[in-house]
C-alpha cells in the first residue's frame, strides 16, 4: 500500500509561524512533525510515500536531503499551493497502488496499520478513514456522524455538537474512488 501525505497548503491558521516554514515541517520536540509521520510509515512497512507539496516546496527538498529511512521511498509531487485537496490526489491517479492511504501533513495518529486493517476489514471497501469518538476531542464536537440504523456515515467540514466522531486525517482509499472526481 502506498501513502500520500498532503503537505502543499499554506497553513494560515498557524499565523506567523508558517510565514517562514511549511506547516508539516514545524518542529515538535526538536523534530519536524513530518518526520514522525514518515518514521511511522517506514515502521509500518509502507514502501512508497508521495508528498504532495506546494507552499514552500523547496523546504521539503532540503528536509528530505537530511533524513534517511530504512525502507521508505519518498516521491515529491509538486503542485500549486492553491490546489484543492482532491486535485493533489487526482494528480497521482496513475501512480498509486490499488489501495492507498491519504494523510494530512499536519496530523499524527500513532497506530499499527495491520492491526487496524484486520479489525476494520477495510480492504473490502472503497473508502474508509480513521475516526475517534468525540469524547477524546478537546472541544466536545465532531465532524463525522455514524447512523447505524441507516448504515451511513455523514461528514461535516465544520465540527458540530451532534456529530459523534472526529475524523483524524488518515484515510484509506481504493483507486475506484477516482470515478467520483470531477
Amino acid at each position: 500500500m502506498d501513502a500520500v501525505i498532503l503537505c502543499g497548503g499554506r497553513g494560515k491558521r498557524l499565523g506567523k509561524i508558517t510565514n517562514h516554514i511549511a506547516k508539516p515541517l514545524v518542529t515538535i520536540n526538536n523534530k519536524p512533525l513530518l518526520l514522525y509521520t514518515l518514521t511511522q510509515l517506514d515502521r509500518e512497512n509502507f514502501k512508497r510515500v508521495f508528498l504532495c507539496i506546494g507552499y514552500k516546496s523547496y523546504q521539503f527538498e532540503n528536509f528530505l536531503s537530511k533524513i534517511k529511512l530504512k525502507n521508505l521511498k519518498i516521491i515529491l509531487s509538486k503542485g500549486h499551493w492553491r490546489w484543492e485537496t482532491g486535485k493533489r490526489i487526482y494528480h497521482l491517479k496513475n501512480k498509486l497502488s490499488s489501495k492507498f492511504m491519504v494523510l494530512y501533513g499536519d496530523n499524527f495518529v500513532d497506530f499499527k496499520k495491520h492491526n487496524y486493517l484486520k479489525k476494520r476489514k477495510i480492504l473490502k471497501g472503497n473508502f474508509t478513514f480513521l475516526i475517534q469518538n468525540k469524547l477524546y476531542s478537546n472541544d466536545g464536537e465532531g465532524n463525522v456522524r455514524i447512523d447505524k440504523k441507516k448504515n451511513s456515515i455523514h461528514y461535516s467540514a465544520k465540527r458540530r455538537e451532534d456529530y459523534n466522531y472526529v475524523e483524524l486525517g488518515y484515510m484509506i482509499l481504493s483507486k475506484k474512488c477516482f470515478k467520483y472526481f470531477k
